[in-house]
């Protein structure tokens, strides 16, 4: 393991620098308190003492280039409170929450200010959560598109769900241990695995819907907050790799398996952060199946990180593939700017947006805001600049992709001073403008099927000649973390003109239970409105491969086609290219019949519940008629005799 350089906090800096004191700070009970006290509440005190960061007055992109750089909306003022938190919901609106403060550092009860958005109509409704302050707690979606949030301020063990069917908070059972600023996932099986947060930086729980919370006495999480690096019980990098384990790759240099089945277990990648770099508050998506970009965060410097005169962020990336049950930890192109507290988005094309973040380091404070985003390509490896935003997204922003294709950028502070933005802005990706400037017209998904299972084939409808099929998990963020996001592109086959079959993957560690936006791409690569599609983990649908068929014309055939479907569900079966004179039952899947005519055949034979299909192809020989005789002692002309059979074929 490389030497790290601890990293004071930036509130110290602005305290001994301004000879601020800070007094009525909560009393500790836990030593692992003692950073998040430091750092949090010292920060929106102290940056509320400080000068405003200066204001910087951007142009909107001219006409001609928003085909390269895209263009952003007017600022919408967030009426409810400061957006820290959000999620994207089923029926299209978001979920935001802040505090039980709406603009300030929490005080008080427990209680939270939330409410949606919706972005069709631009209308806010509060559905506030009156037994838990969920501020900075962590948050996931799960399989049925209901919001997870554990933990939050003051260290609680509170635990709440949002469900959007009714726009209702629910309190769930508490935690083992309290966490604030802790790193949740969501699990295929609808469980949520949770570890670290101030409070209970050593241990890991598991939810269940059924039992509630259990701690994993197989994970110690000291092994990863031993190692040197600035508050590194907060947030550790965490997602679900396609063989079922976690990958935990940062910020702390040293990554990780965990298991988060049973009692749990961890074991060392055997591979680390590379580089000079402590990824801490950068921001990471998985942007394909397996693979994983990480970008910006801390530098790892020998001068005082937290000085902004020497500059606290870094310009660094690298990229984690886990696709084969390995870790590979590539160094990738470094942004132009360096930044932390920014927050990546995967486009529907595939390329990942960074919005926002700041040089300096400093919490609650603009000072060294970003305002160009950098767009990441990787079939390319190379960044490039999009247009500059209005307004500065430093530490306590966001970023969401909308089913419009569109991202929504927002929040920022609630330290109660001039760096809170109570307000959002939405990006219009480049490839949704023509050359001139114009919107381009947009492909259309008429049809879709509400829910899919994995490895099923299903049938979407729209326009014509579409190149891409774009799949992204609908998703949760705070704090730059968001464990649900990932990107697939989906196999497809134009059956005809505007009709497409497109298979889903067949696993659920990659396409994982929950809602998903499906996006479809021209050959412009101008994407189309999402249809949102439920992946179902009890939806799927399976046929069995029966092998290529031998049968002779003339002679009666019954093969019964075995699969399955989930329970309750309307299963249809149907076949194309039977040889001549066989058909297939619908209901039962037996196919029936005499063969008339030689040959063989291309057969598919699909099994279907209306929202997913499967099939499987074989071939169909059949062979001409045989008659056969059994001979016994027979005599025949000169004296010859016959034993056995002999076959004449007609």
């Amino acid at each position: 393991m490389r030497t790290r350089h601890l990293k004071t906090t930036p509130v110290a800096v602005a305290v001994l620098s301004g000879m601020v004191l800070l007094t009525g700070l909560p009393p500790v009970a836990r030593a692992d308190l003692d950073p998040h006290v430091q750092a949090d509440t010292f920060a929106a005190e102290a940056a509320a003492l400080l000068p405003a960061a200066p204001r910087r007055i951007t142009k909107a992109a001219a006409p001609v280039d928003r085909i390269t750089l895209g263009d952003w909306s007017a600022v919408i003022a967030w009426t409810p409170h400061i957006p820290v938190s959000a999620a994207a919901l089923p029926d299209g609106r978001v979920l935001t929450f802040a505090s039980n403060q709406r603009t300030t550092f929490p005080a008080g009860p427990e209680f939270t200010y939330a409410a949606t958005w919706n972005p069709a109509t631009g209308q806010f409704v509060e559905y506030n959560n009156p037994s838990h302050d969920m501020f900075c707690g962590a948050l996931v979606t799960l399989p049925d598109g209901r919001v997870l949030v554990n933990g939050g301020r003051s260290t609680t063990v509170r635990s709440s769900l949002f469900d959007w069917r009714n726009n209702t908070w629910t309190r769930t059972p508490d935690m083992n241990d309290p966490r604030w600023y802790n790193t949740s996932v969501a699990l295929p099986s609808g469980r949520v695995w949770t570890v670290s947060g101030s409070g209970g930086s050593g241990t890991a729980e598991r939810w269940d819907a059924a039992s509630g919370w259990s701690r994993l006495t197989g994970i110690n999480w000291n092994l990863v907050t031993s190692e040197p690096g600035y508050i590194n019980i907060w947030h550790p990098f965490l997602l679900l790799a396609p063989d079922g384990r976690l990958i935990h790759f940062g910020p702390t240099d040293t990554m990780h398996w965990v298991v988060p089945d049973g009692s749990g277990a961890m074991s060392n990648t055997g591979t680390t952060v590379p580089g000079s770099h402590y990824p801490k508050e950068g921001s990471w998506v998985m942007y394909d199946e397996g693979r994983i970009l990480v970008a910006g965060g801390g530098a790892n410097t020998t001068a005082n990180p937290n000085d902004t005169t020497t500059g606290t962020s870094s310009t660094l990336a690298y990229t984690v593939d886990v696709r084969s049950g390995t870790s590979v930890v590539t160094p990738a192109a470094s942004m132009a700017f360096a930044r932390q507290f920014a927050n990546a988005v995967v486009l529907p094309n595939g390329q990942v947006m960074v919005i926002g973040g700041n040089t300096s380091g400093l919490k609650f404070n603009d000072t060294g805001s970003i305002f160009t985003p950098e767009i990441w390509n990787p079939a390319t490896g190379q960044w490039r600049a999009a247009a500059d935003a209005s307004v500065p997204r430093n530490y306590h922003s966001l970023a969401l992709l909308l089913p419009d294709g569109r991202i929504l950028s927002a929040g920022g502070g609630l330290g109660g001073n001039s760096a809170d933005h109570r307000d959002a802005q939405l990006f219009t990706p480049p490839n949704l403008f023509n050359p001139d400037g114009s919107l381009a017209a947009r492909p259309v998904l008429n049809t879709a099927p509400p829910s899919i299972g994995v490895g099923t084939r299903f049938i979407v409808a729209g326009t014509p000649g579409l190149r891409k099929f774009a799949f992204i998990k609908m998703s949760a963020i705070t704090h730059c973390v968001n464990t649900d996001l990932r990107y697939l592109s989906l196999p497809f086959t134009e059956t005809s003109p505007g009709n497409y079959q497109i298979t889903a993957h067949p696993s659920l560690n990659v396409m994982t239970p929950g809602y998903w936006m499906l996006f479809g791409l021209d050959a412009a690569g101008v994407h189309s409105v999402a249809k949102i599609v439920l992946v179902d983990a009890t939806s799927s649908v399976s046929v069995v491969a029966p092998g290529n068929q031998a049968s002779y014309v003339g002679q009666s055939v019954s093969l019964q086609m075995i699969g399955s479907g989930p329970t309750g569900s309307v299963l249809t079966w149907s076949a194309t290219g039977l040889p001549a004179g066989l058909s297939i039952d619908g209901a039962t899947g037996r196919i029936t019949g005499t063969p008339t005519t030689t040959g063989t055949s291309s057969v598919r034979v699909t099994l279907s519940n209306g929202n997913g299909s499967d099939f499987k192809d074989f071939t169909w020989t059949i062979q001409p008629q045989t008659f056969s005789q059994n001979f016994a002692n027979f005599t025949g002309a000169g004296g010859l005799t016959l034993n056995g059979n002999a076959a004449i074929t007609g």
